[in-house]
Protein backbone atom coordinates (compact mmCIF):
# COMPACT_ATOMS: atom_id res chain seq x y z
CA UNK A 1 0.00 0.00 0.00
CA UNK A 2 2.91 2.36 0.50
CA UNK A 3 3.80 2.57 -3.21
CA UNK A 4 0.26 3.57 -4.11
CA UNK A 5 0.22 6.27 -1.42
CA UNK A 6 3.59 7.51 -2.58
CA UNK A 7 2.33 7.68 -6.20
CA UNK A 8 -0.67 9.73 -5.08
CA UNK A 9 1.60 12.13 -3.22
CA UNK A 10 3.82 12.51 -6.28
CA UNK A 11 0.76 13.21 -8.45
CA UNK A 12 -0.57 15.73 -5.95
CA UNK A 13 2.82 17.44 -5.70
CA UNK A 14 3.11 17.57 -9.52
CA UNK A 15 -0.35 19.11 -9.79
CA UNK A 16 0.49 21.78 -7.20
CA UNK A 17 3.81 22.64 -8.89
CA UNK A 18 2.12 22.84 -12.30
CA UNK A 19 -0.65 25.05 -10.85
CA UNK A 20 1.92 27.36 -9.27
CA UNK A 21 3.76 27.69 -12.60
CA UNK A 22 0.57 28.55 -14.47
CA UNK A 23 -0.44 31.15 -11.89
CA UNK A 24 3.06 32.61 -11.88
CA UNK A 25 3.07 32.86 -15.68
CA UNK A 26 -0.30 34.62 -15.65
CA UNK A 27 0.86 37.08 -13.00
CA UNK A 28 3.92 38.01 -15.07
CA UNK A 29 2.24 38.19 -18.51
CA UNK A 30 1.96 41.71 -19.95
CA UNK A 31 -1.47 43.28 -20.06
CA UNK A 32 -3.19 43.27 -23.45
CA UNK A 33 -2.77 46.59 -25.23
CA UNK A 34 -6.15 48.25 -25.79
CA UNK A 35 -7.12 48.65 -29.45
CA UNK A 36 -7.16 52.38 -30.28
CA UNK A 37 -10.42 54.02 -31.36
CA UNK A 38 -10.05 55.12 -34.98
CA UNK A 39 -9.80 58.76 -35.97
CA UNK A 40 -12.26 59.77 -38.68
CA UNK A 41 -11.00 59.51 -42.25
CA UNK A 42 -10.53 62.94 -43.81
CA UNK A 43 -12.41 63.69 -47.02
CA UNK A 44 -11.48 66.33 -49.63
CA UNK A 45 -13.27 67.17 -52.84
CA UNK A 46 -10.70 66.57 -55.57
CA UNK A 47 -12.90 67.39 -58.58
CA UNK A 48 -16.35 67.60 -60.08
CA UNK A 49 -15.90 66.86 -63.78
CA UNK A 50 -18.55 67.01 -66.49
CA UNK A 51 -18.63 63.75 -68.44
CA UNK A 52 -21.73 64.27 -70.59
CA UNK A 53 -24.37 66.94 -71.15
CA UNK A 54 -27.24 66.25 -73.53
CA UNK A 55 -30.56 67.97 -74.05
CA UNK A 56 -32.38 65.83 -71.45
CA UNK A 57 -29.68 64.52 -69.09
CA UNK A 58 -26.21 65.18 -67.76
CA UNK A 59 -23.53 63.11 -66.06
CA UNK A 60 -20.80 64.49 -63.82
CA UNK A 61 -18.13 62.62 -61.90
CA UNK A 62 -17.36 63.51 -58.29
CA UNK A 63 -13.82 62.60 -57.16
CA UNK A 64 -13.15 62.49 -53.43
CA UNK A 65 -9.78 61.99 -51.73
CA UNK A 66 -10.21 59.96 -48.55
CA UNK A 67 -7.23 59.90 -46.14
CA UNK A 68 -6.76 57.50 -43.24
CA UNK A 69 -4.97 59.46 -40.46
CA UNK A 70 -4.53 56.29 -38.38
CA UNK A 71 -1.49 54.01 -38.42
CA UNK A 72 -3.68 50.96 -39.04
CA UNK A 73 -6.07 49.75 -41.74
CA UNK A 74 -9.55 51.28 -41.67
CA UNK A 75 -12.62 49.92 -43.45
CA UNK A 76 -14.89 52.56 -44.97
CA UNK A 77 -18.24 50.84 -44.55
CA UNK A 78 -20.18 53.54 -46.36
CA UNK A 79 -19.61 56.86 -48.04
CA UNK A 80 -22.81 58.65 -48.95
CA UNK A 81 -22.53 61.54 -51.37
CA UNK A 82 -25.07 64.23 -52.21
CA UNK A 83 -24.33 66.85 -54.84
CA UNK A 84 -25.83 70.35 -54.94
CA UNK A 85 -25.72 73.28 -57.36
CA UNK A 86 -24.92 76.42 -55.35
CA UNK A 87 -26.16 79.17 -57.69
CA UNK A 88 -29.83 78.55 -57.01
CA UNK A 89 -31.83 79.45 -53.94
CA UNK A 90 -32.74 77.25 -52.23
CA UNK A 91 -29.66 75.22 -53.06
CA UNK A 92 -30.64 72.74 -55.75
CA UNK A 93 -30.07 69.07 -54.89
CA UNK A 94 -28.91 67.20 -57.97
CA UNK A 95 -28.39 63.59 -56.93
CA UNK A 96 -26.99 61.31 -54.28
CA UNK A 97 -24.72 58.34 -54.86
CA UNK A 98 -23.58 55.76 -52.32
CA UNK A 99 -20.06 54.34 -52.55
CA UNK A 100 -19.52 50.70 -51.64
CA UNK A 101 -17.14 49.41 -48.96
CA UNK A 102 -13.41 50.00 -49.43
CA UNK A 103 -10.23 49.80 -47.34
CA UNK A 104 -7.55 52.40 -46.62
CA UNK A 105 -4.14 51.40 -45.25
CA UNK A 106 -2.82 53.47 -42.35
CA UNK A 107 -1.53 56.91 -43.37
CA UNK A 108 -2.64 56.50 -47.00
CA UNK A 109 -5.03 58.36 -49.30
CA UNK A 110 -7.33 56.82 -51.88
CA UNK A 111 -9.37 58.56 -54.57
CA UNK A 112 -12.99 57.51 -54.83
CA UNK A 113 -15.08 58.44 -57.87
CA UNK A 114 -18.84 58.39 -58.08
CA UNK A 115 -21.09 59.31 -61.01
CA UNK A 116 -23.92 61.79 -60.57
CA UNK A 117 -26.65 61.79 -63.19
CA UNK A 118 -29.54 64.23 -63.43
CA UNK A 119 -32.24 65.09 -65.94
CA UNK A 120 -33.90 68.28 -67.09
CA UNK A 121 -37.30 66.78 -66.21
CA UNK A 122 -36.12 66.09 -62.66
CA UNK A 123 -34.80 69.63 -62.30
CA UNK A 124 -37.98 71.09 -63.72
CA UNK A 125 -39.98 69.16 -61.11
CA UNK A 126 -37.71 70.46 -58.33
CA UNK A 127 -38.11 74.07 -59.53
CA UNK A 128 -41.89 73.72 -59.65
CA UNK A 129 -41.98 72.11 -56.19
CA UNK A 130 -39.46 74.29 -54.33
CA UNK A 131 -39.89 77.65 -56.05
CA UNK A 132 -43.47 77.45 -57.25
CA UNK A 133 -42.38 78.19 -60.81
CA UNK A 134 -44.63 77.73 -63.79
CA UNK A 135 -43.64 74.69 -65.88
CA UNK A 136 -42.36 76.86 -68.76
CA UNK A 137 -40.13 78.95 -66.42
CA UNK A 138 -38.91 75.84 -64.61
CA UNK A 139 -37.93 74.21 -67.92
CA UNK A 140 -36.05 77.37 -68.93
CA UNK A 141 -34.22 77.39 -65.56
CA UNK A 142 -33.24 73.75 -66.06
CA UNK A 143 -31.91 74.68 -69.51
CA UNK A 144 -29.81 77.44 -67.93
CA UNK A 145 -28.36 74.93 -65.46
CA UNK A 146 -27.51 72.48 -68.24
CA UNK A 147 -25.73 75.30 -70.11
CA UNK A 148 -23.69 76.16 -66.97
CA UNK A 149 -22.77 72.51 -66.42
CA UNK A 150 -21.76 72.16 -70.09
CA UNK A 151 -19.67 75.35 -69.93
CA UNK A 152 -18.01 74.23 -66.69
CA UNK A 153 -19.21 77.29 -64.76
CA UNK A 154 -21.65 75.55 -62.39
CA UNK A 155 -20.75 75.94 -58.71
CA UNK A 156 -20.94 72.65 -56.85
CA UNK A 157 -21.17 71.64 -53.22
CA UNK A 158 -20.83 68.04 -52.11
CA UNK A 159 -22.17 66.70 -48.83
CA UNK A 160 -20.49 63.46 -47.79
CA UNK A 161 -20.89 61.25 -44.74
CA UNK A 162 -18.18 58.67 -44.16
CA UNK A 163 -18.69 55.74 -41.80
CA UNK A 164 -15.49 53.86 -41.00
CA UNK A 165 -14.58 51.00 -38.71
CA UNK A 166 -11.57 49.19 -37.32
CA UNK A 167 -11.15 46.69 -34.49
CA UNK A 168 -11.20 49.73 -32.16
CA UNK A 169 -14.67 50.93 -33.09
CA UNK A 170 -16.84 52.72 -35.63
CA UNK A 171 -16.98 56.42 -36.40
CA UNK A 172 -19.28 58.47 -38.64
CA UNK A 173 -18.33 61.97 -39.82
CA UNK A 174 -20.16 64.45 -42.11
CA UNK A 175 -18.35 66.78 -44.52
CA UNK A 176 -19.47 69.77 -46.59
CA UNK A 177 -17.09 70.20 -49.52
CA UNK A 178 -16.57 72.78 -52.25
CA UNK A 179 -14.02 72.85 -55.08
Amino acid sequence: MKPRRQGTLVSLASFLVLGALVLGACARSPQATPVPRPQAPQVKLAAVATRFVGTESALVQVDLEVTNPNNFLVTVDSLSVETFLEDYSPTLPVAGSPVSTFYIPGGKTVTVSTPVQFTSGGMTTIFIGTKGMAAKDAAAAAGTIFAAVKAGTAKWRVEAVVQASSPGGTISTPYSLRP
